[in-house]
């Protein structure tokens, strides 16, 4: 769970060019640290939260619901690693919106015990879809 510790806030490996920490610290979304995050809390999801990761689950969820710039949010181009799910013929890419729909979907999945994330067919894909489950 290393990249979990580096995206806890105020923890001892708190990184701030992690994806908490690029977006906290610069207002910028990182695909590629988004979807690094994104694995492990999805082993949380299949493996249930414990006492070893709900302090940094309840971090995470507490610096994405009191971020404040969601609309403001810069993409980092150079860490962009996203795609459009296929059936969307109106936009090209993933926007900001669709990309903290799926992270608070995630997070709401995680502390509801709700398996059913892995069944949605979000806007916001990873590039390579085995990257992620």
């Amino acid at each position: 769970m290393s990249h979990l510790v580096r995206n806890t806030a105020y923890g001892e490996l708190f990184d701030d060019n992690s994806f908490i920490g690029l977006l906290l610290e610069n207002d910028t979304w990182s695909d590629k640290e988004y979807w690094l995050l994104e694995v492990e809390l999805i082993e949380i999801l299949r493996k249930g939260v414990n006492n070893d990761n709900i302090s940094a689950i309840l971090t995470i969820v507490s610096d994405i619901t009191n971020f404040p710039n969601i609309g403001h949010t810069n993409l980092s181009l150079k860490d962009k690693n996203c795609r459009k799910r296929s059936n969307i013929a109106e936009a090209t890419e993933p926007t900001i919106y669709d990309r903290y729909h799926r992270l608070r979907t995630l997070l709401r999945a995680i502390l509801g015990d709700d398996i059913d994330f892995l069944n949605i067919d979000f806007e916001y894909q990873p590039n390579i879809v085995d990257n992620i489950k």
